[in-house]
This record gives structure tokens, sequence and C-alpha cells, in this order.
């Protein structure tokens, strides 16, 4: 149901989505969740886009996010979620998009819509999937679904434009099922690391972390290639092939690492 409902959503099908919705009691507790946690950033975005379309506007948008099915919002004092700080991928980082709010600052005092009754509520939520922090659990829940299903389509999607969490575990698995346009998708949009920073020792975060104070494990295509030759078979050198022709730009040498892994004639 997870995925059905994420898929409804992204596609703004509102009757399909509240169908899938009343069919599992879950996706109640995770999206009310998901609105508490996220309340502040709705309320950012009610009030920058009330300040797009001027006073004329104020009582459409405060309509989207407020209704009289609300919870109240607890005090949050900056807390930080999962992904937090600069992005890593190819060796290199990215402005994390959250930190470009400008000087709008949430109040804190903005109810919070329950339920899924309208469009209202779909709108609501497709704003946190895909603009918050608040969603990284739930969108690589439906990733890693997706994945099992090899619905690449899905996961590549998640992968470009929502916030998702990636591991090696994700890698291996589009690797021995030759889900490769995902992988282009990890290391085109950048999101090929995973943040290790509790499963390494103080020493090494001390010695290795960031600037944010993070530890991250970077995933190459040196690293794709060796697992495309252990998995792929006769298929491999074809899978080598159609990866090394991304044509990414990386700070890896692609043509030494195809040579290491004695790919000579992908080389040439």
């Amino acid at each position: 149901m997870l995925i059905s409902f994420w898929l409804c959503v992204h596609l703004e099908r509102f009757e399909l989505a509240l169908m899938v919705y009343e069919q599992d009691p879950i996706l109640e507790k995770i999206l009310n969740t998901m609105r508490r946690n996220g309340a502040d950033d709705l309320e950012i975005e009610r009030d920058r886009r009330a300040a797009e379309t001027g006073k004329g506007g104020k009582k459409t948008i405060g309509k989207l996010f407020q209704g009289a099915n609300t919870l109240p919002v607890p005090d949050k004092k900056g807390k930080k979620g999962p992904g937090d700080g600069d992005s890593v991928g190819s060796g290199s980082k990215t402005e994390d998009p959250r930190s470009r709010s400008g000087k709008l600052k949430p109040s804190g005092n903005a109810p919070v819509r329950t339920g899924f009754e309208e469009e209202d509520d779909m709108r609501e939520i497709r704003f946190l999937l895909q603009k918050t922090q608040h969603s990284y659990t739930y969108n690589t829940n439906v990733m890693r679904i997706a994945l099992n299903l090899q619905e690449e389509k899905i996961a590549s999607i998640l992968v470009a434009n929502y916030h998702v969490l990636i591991d090696e575990e994700m890698i291996l698995r589009a690797v021995k099922t030759a889900q490769l346009d995902y992988l282009y998708c990890i290391f085109a949009y950048n999101k090929n690391y995973q943040d290790i920073t509790k499963k390494v020792s103080a020493k090494e975060i001390e010695s290795s972390a960031d600037p944010d104070g993070r530890v991250y494990k970077t995933f190459t295509l040196d690293l794709v290639f060796k697992k495309l030759i252990d998995y792929g078979e006769d298929q491999a050198q074809a899978r080598v092939r159609q990866v090394a022709g991304w044509k990414i730009k990386s700070t890896e040498n692609i043509l030494r690492s195809l040579l290491q892994n004695n790919m000579d004639t992908v080389a040439r």
C-alpha cells in the first residue's frame, strides 16, 4: 500500500489516493506523524505562497494548510533529521536545498490537518514528501519496495525528485537485477553516498568528518564495475559498457578503472 499511495500522490490522482488510504489504517498514522514533524515547513510554505499571491490570496492559501481536523503542534527548536547537511556525490558536495528558506521563519503555532478527505490534503502530503526532510523514511521505504519489485522507473523518480537515503544494499540489489537506469540516477543526481556516522568510532569521526560533523561513504563507479563483473556473468561486459557510456562528470579515472577490472575491450 505504501508504494501505491505514493504513486497516486505523485501523479496527483486524489480519488485513487483516497481509495488506497481508506484500505490501509497504518497510512493515517504515518501521515499524521509526518504532518506533525513538518508543521514548521508547512507554515513556511504557506507564508511563502501567501507572500507571492499578495493579501488577496492569503485566505485561499491558508485553507490549503488549515482545516477543522487539526492536531496540536509540538514545540521544536531546530531539530535535525536524517540527511541534514550537505550531500556528497562523486567526491563532491552540493548545497542542501533546505538551507534556502531565506528570512521566512515559522512561528510554531500553526495547526496541522489530519485525515485525508480533500485534494488540499493530497497537496499538503505531496509537499511534505517532495520538499521536506521529514519524508526520508517514507520515501526510502517506498524506494526499497520498488527495487525489490523491480519497478525501476518508480525507484528512479524517487532518487531524482525526492529526499531518499541510499545504502550499499540498494546498490548491490540494483546491480544484481540489472536496474542500471536506477544506478544512473543515483550518480547523475549526486546521491551516491551513505551517512555512516553512527557506524564509526569517535576517533574516525574526528579524523574524517565533514564540517557538518558527519561521516559519509561514497559509492564509486569503480565499485559498480566490480559488482557488475561479479554478478553479471555473460552479461557483465555489456552492462559495464552501458555504465561506461553514461559520461557522467566524475573525479574518477574511468579508463583506469576499466583497465584494472580487465575490461580492455570496453576501454577502447
